[in-house]
């Protein structure tokens, strides 16, 4: 008689939720509103980003690689709005008002994210004079502004927010945290991670923003971090995308 192996069949249902989140395709698992409020206490952790990859800019070994790089970086985006797509068309039926307005609003920004971002990069190397170090500072910095404006701040921010909605139910959550994941996995790819700063530290200018600040009873919290709302972003040279943003005792 055959036996039921639990731990192998563990193994492929991991694989194939594994499968399934790499193209965007979101298995409903229902869960009620504690567990999602208990996933949801260090909201901040699910946008760590580690470092892992080298920034794409760097893949431009000479002047010929230039269009393999513009056409990756392409690629990868169009996989990213492809997966994101799958995810809403998933749960689309699903979801609150509230998180359907949002979804629609987040999946306009990504195409606009693409559309700038397209334009911009086939822009870089048309000066014949320029060495090979200044065209990749220019594609650094014109990737790091459109990140930053286009899609951190903008994008990621509103995740951030939908995931703090205190009405936010199962679907909901399953719809942000896998979009976020999928954005994670897209920038890692490109070569970004997050800083980490931590709650009651204090605040280092140098990459983090001061967005509020709340009084405190005791005074040895005083210029320390409440809470985060981004952490900071970066390249894996170590070249800051954008500050993060806090909290902060007075």
């Amino acid at each position: 008689m055959m036996q039921f192996d639990i731990k192998k069949s563990e193994d492929i249902l991991q694989k194939c939720e594994k499968l399934f989140k790499e193209n965007g395709v979101v298995i409903r698992i229902t869960r009620s509103k504690e567990n999602i409020k208990s996933d949801l206490i260090n909201i901040i952790d699910l946008f760590s980003i580690n470092k892992e990859f080298e920034p794409i800019y760097t893949h431009i070994v000479d002047l010929n690689s230039l269009e393999d790089v513009n056409n990756e970086l392409k690629n990868n985006v169009r996989e990213l709005r492809e997966k994101i797509k799958n995810i809403i068309d998933n749960l689309n039926g699903f979801l609150n008002e509230n998180a359907k307005v949002s979804a629609n609003a987040i999946f306009k920004s990504l195409a606009n994210f693409e559309k700038v971002l397209t334009k911009q990069i086939s822009k870089v190397g048309k000066n014949p004079d320029e060495t090979l170090e200044e065209v990749r500072i220019d594609y650094k910095n014109k990737f790091r502004k459109i990140l930053s404006e286009r899609l951190i701040k903008n994008i990621i921010s509103a995740i951030y927010e939908g995931l703090k909605n205190d009405n936010i139910g199962n679907d909901e959550y399953e719809f942000y945290k896998n979009t976020l994941e999928c954005i994670n996995n897209f920038m890692s790819l490109c070569g970004v991670y997050t800083l980490i700063i931590n709650v009651n530290e204090e605040v280092d200018f140098d990459f983090t923003e001061v967005i509020d600040t709340v009084e405190s009873d005791n005074y040895i919290s005083e210029g320390r971090i409440k809470s985060i709302k981004m952490y900071p972003y970066a390249f894996n040279d170590e070249e800051i995308i954008c500050d993060g943003q806090v909290i902060v005792w007075r």
